[in-house]
Parts: C-alpha cells; structure tokens; sequence
C-alpha cells in the first residue's frame, strides 16, 4: 500500500533522536524508542493481523528491524550498538546508535518514526533532512529539508480511513492513539554552536538545536487532530507549520539551517 501521511498513526510511539555531529565530519546517531501506554497500540495491533506479519513488539525489538532502517539513512551508516529494554512486556524500548563515517551522506528526519510502518508495507511521508559539511575553523554543518513537492498519489488518513471516524469510538481511538505520540529531534554538536541561521534560534547558543518537538496531547488537547489526518506531503507540512498548532515545534521546514561549532 502506497501510504504517505502524518507520522503520528506509527501509534502510540515515544521517540527520541540525536545526531551527534563532530568537527572532522563525522557523526553518530542516538535513537530511543518506546511504546508509550501500558496497553500496547491496538491500531499496529490491526496492522499485524491485517498484514499476518509479527506483532509490532517483535519488528521493533528485532535488531534487524533496525539494521535495515540504516541502509536507509545513507551510505557508511552502521548500526554500532543496540539493546532492548522489557522486551517482553507491552512496552518494549529500543535504544540504539549509528556510527556515521560521513555526515554528507547523512539523510535523516521524522520518518525514523515509521520504522515499524515499513514492516507491514506501508511508506510514510518521507521527510528527511540532507546534510552537507565543510570542514573548516569552525566547522560548519547545513541542514536541508526535504523539497516542497506536491505528490499527487498521496493519500492522507482520512482518506485511507473512509469515513471510519464517522463510526462510534472511533475518533476516540485515534485521539488516543495521537496523544500518546511523541516525536523529539535535535542537532548536537561536539563543541559549542558559534554561529546559528535557522528559523528558531534559541536564546543562548549551546551545543544543541532542536529541529522538531511533538507532543499530539497538546495538539488533540486543543482539538486540532484534522488538521494532521489530512496531511499528504511536504506542502501540507508547511501549512502545518504556518498554523503554529500546540504541540508541534518544527525549524522552518522551507529553510536550510547552517551553524558553525
């Protein structure tokens, strides 16, 4: 199934992603992921048995799971280390890290979220971030969203679903499962940040920069749950962004960030 839409129907996932960028152009990625709710996630649940593949707990405890996701972020991506935590309970969680030899080669975003997603053959929206190092006194790193493109044989949730949300309970279910949702993505460097242009700068420059902070509670708190159930592709994700909607913080998904450390 071609599926491209939000990424907060991976279900009831807690994820956490650093890119750690080092002054010779070299990296690591740090990734934590959980089932957040200690009834597990019972729209993956229907995705296991509608796919007949293994239940969600076993693809992200799986090692390979993982090792797949790597090739996927670019050449020279290794996955150096690996563990599971409860593996055996409703709320398993993987935390993992990546060596990247070269950061040039490095595309990675929110669709790190979806690992689980392309396990019963579903693509979500690919929104990765491309960047490009200069190694030079300071050492510079640019970040490049992905192109705003139209695509045209996207399908957001609400389409895939019908008109499933007219049934009982079922808005509820999806409020659920998104308010259990969350999503945080950040930039940290070896050594202090000396010079930052992004859309979001903080008010004191450290060694780290957010790129994306989700929290669906907030977003469903404030009945803006539509508002992500029709996204399609990266032009809806720049609507998004305009409407400045509680619990989504995103840089300026239009603009490049470049900082020097």
């Amino acid at each position: 199934m071609a599926l491209l839409t939000c990424l907060l129907f991976t279900g009831c996932m807690e994820t956490d992603v650093i890119i750690n960028a080092k002054q010779n152009g070299s990296g690591t990625i740090d990734i934590q992921s959980t089932v957040n709710g200690n009834k597990g996630d019972p729209f993956l649940d229907f995705l296991a048995q509608a796919s007949a593949k293994r239940p969600y707990r076993d693809i992200l405890s799986d090692k390979n799971t993982w090792h797949k996701a790597a090739s996927r972020m670019g050449k020279g991506i290794v996955l150096s280390s690996f563990e599971v935590l409860n593996a055996h309970s409703e709320q398993p969680t993987v935390i993992c890290s990546y060596s990247v030899e070269n950061l040039n080669t490095l595309k990675l975003g929110p669709s790190i979220a979806g690992v689980i997603l392309r396990e019963y053959g579903l693509n979500p929206l690919t929104w990765n971030y491309n960047m490009a190092f200069r190694k030079e006194t300071p050492a510079k790193l640019m970040i490049f969203p992905p192109p705003m493109r139209r695509n045209p044989d996207a399908v957001s949730m609400n389409e895939l679903m019908r008109g499933m949300t007219q049934l009982p309970g079922m808005q509820q279910l999806f409020e659920s499962l998104a308010s259990r949702f969350k999503l945080n993505m950040s930039i940290q460097t070896e050594s202090p940040i000396q010079e930052l242009s992004s859309s979001h700068p903080p008010e004191e420059l450290s060694n780290q920069l957010p790129l994306i902070q989700l929290d669906l509670s907030e977003t469903v708190k404030a009945g803006k749950l539509s508002e992500l159930m029709r996204i399609k592709d990266m032009h809806d994700i720049m609507e998004l962004y305009e409407k400045q909607l509680p619990g989504i913080f995103m840089q300026d998904p239009s603009q490049k960030i470049i900082l020097s450390y």
